[in-house]
């Protein structure tokens, strides 16, 4: 039996709620970064000695927490850079926004619980008026003076829950290399 002696040591601290790692070559640049998500709507990464800012979506994402005591899956929950990344500069954001009256935008008649499968068969029949949120899908770019810059809206999807909105949830096949 070989003795294996292992010595971790913290890269970054003070960072609340992460909800994404990857990693990625910045345009112009050699090395690989480690690249944070957290779900407010901050990317962050390990600088010289400090922890840089990426990019804040803080303004976009939805207000989190405002119900349910707290706790909630909503906000950034995925980041995927591009295979060419460091050549093009492209990334993708999926995250949440407000819906239609913010949290808790489902009441009357449509009152499922996702915690109670006895609710769950409720249809929900006026979705294109009532949601909770939308997850959004977008296509971003760093551009050469080193800004991020939305290019489009992928996609948008209506959600009547708070919850199971998937967390790391973009990432690039690695067998036809697609956003996935």
């Amino acid at each position: 039996m070989v003795n294996v002696r292992v010595h971790l040591q913290p890269i970054v601290g003070m960072i609340n709620l992460p909800t994404v790692l990857k990693t990625a070559i910045l345009p112009g640049e050699t090395a690989e970064r480690l690249f944070i998500a957290t779900q407010v709507g901050e990317i962050l990464y390990p600088g010289n000695a400090v922890i840089e800012t990426f990019l804040d979506i803080r303004e976009q994402v939805l207000r989190l927490g405002t119900s349910r005591g707290g706790y909630d899956e909503r906000g950034l929950l995925g980041l995927a850079f591009h295979p060419e990344f460091s050549g093009n500069g492209l990334f993708y954001l999926h995250y949440s926004v407000a819906g239609t009256q913010g949290p808790g935008a489902l009441p009357g008649p449509f009152q499922p619980d996702p915690c109670d499968p006895g609710t769950l068969n409720l249809r929900w029949t006026d979705r294109e008026v009532r949601y909770d949120h939308i997850d959004t899908v977008e296509e971003w770019i760093l551009e050469p003076d080193g800004q991020p810059r939305k290019l489009r809206t992928l996609l948008n999807l209506r959600r009547p829950f708070f919850n199971h909105n998937g967390v790391n949830s973009l990432n690039f096949s690695p067998e036809n290399g697609k956003l996935v």
